[in-house]
């Protein structure tokens, strides 16, 4: 986006980006935010404003590039759709391929797997951020930004393992289900508060039921107290004071294992494990923006979760944070009639 801007004259050249294209040909291209850059704008190092006479400067015609995208996007099927390929890496569907450095003059690319697919995902991971600097967005600093904070969370990383009673009640071996006996998007009670998935039954012109419908969604989920309830969590607490009646931690090399006390009735309820992250150093706003991705370093996939907004729901075991803001993290798969079922691999939850 370029333009000019002065006193008399507002002038912005809008250019369209590929993955804009390609939502727009799918229906899809809803803009909601803007934001301004001046990446190419050239200035006066001694006037420290922008130069009166560009003249002599050298201009390129907009096009596209791979720092355009900022946020991964995915199709109907699930597949990332990586937009413009970076210098070192471009995806394909999930696959990740990498530049081939044998190559001489034309580039080309070949598959990762194996060792060099840790340090390829990293520059996926990393290609969001490096977007995002790179645009050189213009924004407002406030007086607290102005102190030079950065973005830190409280721990970096934690490792959640499978036991034999958590998050399984009768161990991980039993946890199967045919995608054909799965909630359907219409049925999920993850999706139930959404406008698309609302109870609309027939009615007359003057607003009388036009006849008696049953509703067959799954509603089990629309306050925070069911979230908390399918948890197994009452109050939320720190990972490390989240002692628990009825369980037991084991230790396998640095992991550290809950489980159900032994001789326990699997009808026992505990919670599942969680940890919990804070925000150590964050800006005014606390804005963020999360991509969650999984891995698989044997076949070099790169798969991009869903992430289900469930909305803002009131606590009222918390009178200090009495709103939190819920999301579903998953996949999206397909039953043997084409039907989307989303499965839920884990919860957030932001205080």
């Amino acid at each position: 986006m370029s333009g000019i801007l002065d006193k008399k004259t507002k002038l912005i050249d809008l250019v369209v980006t590929t993955e804009g294209k390609r939502q727009m040909t799918q229906g899809g291209f809803t803009p909601t935010f803007a934001s301004f850059s001046d990446k190419n704008t050239y200035y006066d190092k001694a006037n420290t404003s922008t130069q009166d006479s560009t003249g002599s400067l050298f201009f390129q015609t907009p096009t596209a590039m791979s720092d355009d995208q900022i946020v991964y996007e995915t199709d109907d099927s699930g597949k990332m759709v990586a937009g413009s390929p970076s210098e070192d890496f471009t995806i394909v569907g999930d696959q990740l391929f990498e530049k081939d450095a044998t190559s001489t003059g034309v580039k080309s690319f070949v598959l990762v797997s194996g060792s060099q697919f840790a340090s390829t995902v990293k520059l996926v991971k990393d290609a969001t951020l490096n977007s995002f600097k790179r645009n050189r967005f213009v924004r407002t600093v406030s007086g607290f930004d102005a102190d030079g904070k950065t973005f830190k969370l409280s721990t970096d990383n934690h490792t959640f393992v499978i036991s034999n009673s958590v998050p399984f009640p009768m161990g991980p071996l039993t946890e199967q289900i045919n995608l054909d006996s799965a909630e359907t998007f219409m049925f999920d009670n993850k999706l139930a508060h959404n406008a698309n998935f609302k109870y609309l039954p027939p009615v007359n012109e003057d607003g009388t039921y036009y006849g008696s419908y049953q509703d067959f969604r799954s509603t089990t989920k629309e306050t925070f107290a069911d979230i908390k309830s399918h948890l197994g969590i009452n109050v939320m607490l720190p990972f490390e004071s989240a002692e628990q009646e009825n369980t037991v931690f084991n230790y396998e090399s640095d992991f550290r294992i809950k489980n159900r006390e032994p001789n326990l009735p699997t009808s026992t309820v505990i919670s599942r494990e969680f940890a919990s992250i804070y925000f150590s150093e964050t800006s005014e706003e606390n804005n963020v923006i999360m991509q969650i991705f999984e891995e698989d370093s044997e076949k070099g996939k790169v798969t991009k979760l869903d992430i289900v907004d469930a909305g803002i729901l009131h606590d009222d075991d918390d009178e200090d944070n009495y709103e939190k803001h819920v999301f579903y993290v998953g996949k999206i798969l397909f039953d043997s009639l084409g039907l989307p079922t989303f499965v839920n691999m884990f919860t957030i939850i932001f205080d």
